[in-house]
């Protein structure tokens, strides 16, 4: 569950830095805004998975941020020209409901939740992604494509596997799994490219 204003100003910051990164692509304050909203959304899209889990695992997550990866979003942006960011401007930790500690490391008899809940975020971004992928490939809209592109992007970023991210915990859960979702982005990325 987010937690507080802490957990809100955690995901604004979260949205604005990796809105600038994309928008690298047309520095418009239109295209920025095109961004925001669509990185505004998938964002709480993510959140929302992770709320459903956190529920039914009976577990909850903290969210700091994370200066060097602010600092990776925009300078990935930079030199991709807004193609290519890695979107982990904030670290997570995971506890159980009923411990007041923070998880450092994944207990073995907590492997699975902490994966599950994990996983769920980057899941549904692949799923918006592949939506709108469709979407773009029978109209050809570049919104669509846009939506695609950021969605892909965030669950890569979701999935960088150490303790700090969300991937650390899905990768100790489910090696396979980790590598599912970083191949099915690879190719919709790669996809999208080559179709711009």
């Amino acid at each position: 569950m987010i937690q507080g204003k802490e957990g809100w100003r955690n995901i604004l910051i979260s949205i604005v830095v990796i809105s600038s990164a994309f928008a690298i692509q047309d520095l418009t304050l239109r295209f920025f805004l095109t961004c925001l909203a669509i990185v505004s959304l998938s964002y709480l899209a993510h959140t929302a998975s992770h709320e459903v889990f956190f529920k039914f695992e009976g577990m909850k997550m903290k969210t700091k941020p994370l200066v060097i990866g602010a600092i990776a979003a925009l300078v990935s942006g930079i030199l991709s020209g807004g193609l290519a960011v890695i979107a982990a401007p904030v670290t997570v930790k995971l506890r159980r409901r009923e411990t007041e500690n923070w998880m450092k490391n994944v207990e073995a008899s907590f492997e699975r939740e902490a994966g599950l809940v994990s996983v769920s975020g980057s899941m549904i971004n692949i799923v918006i992604a592949t939506v709108f992928f469709g979407l773009f490939s029978y109209t050809g809209s570049s919104l669509f494509w846009l939506v695609s592109l950021i969605n892909f992007w965030m669950s890569v970023s979701n999935m960088i596997p150490t303790q700090q991210f969300e991937g650390g915990y899905v990768a100790v859960w489910s090696g396979w799994m980790w590598f599912m979702i970083m191949v099915n982005s690879a190719i919709g990325i790669g996809g999208l490219l080559l179709l711009a």
